[in-house]
């Protein structure tokens, strides 16, 4: 992600596993966090507790990726190749997470939560941030509890799909990072 001025800011992080694990972040600014929540939740069809666009059809992916390009928010998509080690791979998006979110003035890093994850996660996270940037916050949330999260999935799964989804969320990103074996 590029520099994006200087409010401070909050990174949403979900993960594609589809080909090779793919890590998308969603960067919104401190005071637009609440707003943007809020238009995430007004995409709450009843008796839906969050937006998961593995389950939408089209039409309303179509209506998500409009309403995100209307929150104000940028997304920062890692990927790794296909066959890659899966705790290497994780380690070097979630680096690469840090990295950005250090560039950007990030305050807080929130992770959907996956439980045989979690402490991976945290390792990385400490020693990444801990000694030079221990102001950045981490945590993990489950993403019915964090609209925003709801908002990495939806540019974690059109990057993965490729194609026209792709095309649709690629105005939403700021940089997409290639990891290496």
């Amino acid at each position: 992600m590029s520099e994006l001025g200087r409010a401070p800011r909050r990174l949403f992080v979900d993960e594609s596993k589809s080909r090779g694990l793919l890590l998308a972040a969603v960067c919104v600014s401190h005071v637009d966090t609440a707003v943007a929540r809020e238009r995430m939740r007004s995409l709450l069809l009843p008796g839906q507790r969050r937006v998961h666009f593995t389950h939408e059809k089209d039409g309303r992916r179509r209506s998500i990726l409009a309403e995100l390009s209307r929150v104000g928010l940028s997304a920062l998509v890692v990927t790794t190749p296909k066959g890659m080690d899966a705790w290497t791979a994780r380690e070097q998006c979630l680096r690469e997470i840090a990295g950005s979110a250090v560039r950007n003035q990030v305050q807080t890093i929130t992770v959907e939560r996956d439980d045989s994850v979690v402490n991976f996660d945290r390792r990385v996270l400490y020693n990444v941030l801990h000694r030079d940037w221990p102001d950045i916050q981490y945590r993990h949330e489950r993403a019915y509890d964090e609209p925003l999260l709801w908002a990495a999935d939806a540019v974690a799964w059109s990057w993965a799909k490729g194609g026209v989804w792709r095309d649709r969320v690629r105005p939403l990103l700021m940089e997409h990072v290639e990891m290496g074996p």
